[in-house]
């Protein structure tokens, strides 16, 4: 089993390239934690980014070639994603809003289960399509 490239980052925080040990789906926040009511997550980060804060939700590396849910994005291969120290569960900077195991690794989404959660969460919302 091969690990992803880690490369150091400020305050504790790594860049990690996807698409090795794990697939990320970036969800924006307020959606993603919608679906939290849906689903049991892995290890969940929240990039709090400006203007678009995010959930990261990690699935199995490679899960995500064809990945299609509308206001998400997978990030595989040649993506990197920022890693919080495993102790960060606070802002400033990313966090974990649900940490890593007792041994640091980083738990896992079931994909399909995630897929589901999202997609009924999305088809609730009202069409604005042409309304104006």
């Amino acid at each position: 089993m091969r690990t992803a490239p880690v490369l150091p980052g400020s305050n504790g925080t790594h860049l990690v390239e996807a698409g090795v040990d794990w697939d990320v789906v970036r969800v924006s926040r307020h959606l993603g934690l919608q679906a939290l009511d849906r689903l049991d997550p892995g290890s969940l980060v929240v990039a709090p980014s400006r203007p678009d804060p995010a959930l990261h939700f990690f699935v199995v590396a490679g899960s995500t070639y064809d990945w299609h849910v509308a206001q998400t994005s997978a990030l595989r291969r040649a993506a990197f994603v920022l890693i919080p120290p495993a102790d960060r569960l606070h802002p400033p900077g990313p966090y974990w809003l649900v940490p890593p195991g007792a041994d640091g690794a980083i738990n896992l989404t079931d994909l399909d289960v995630l897929r589901d959660a999202l997609n009924e969460l999305l088809s609730a919302l009202p069409d604005t399509r042409g309304s104006r």
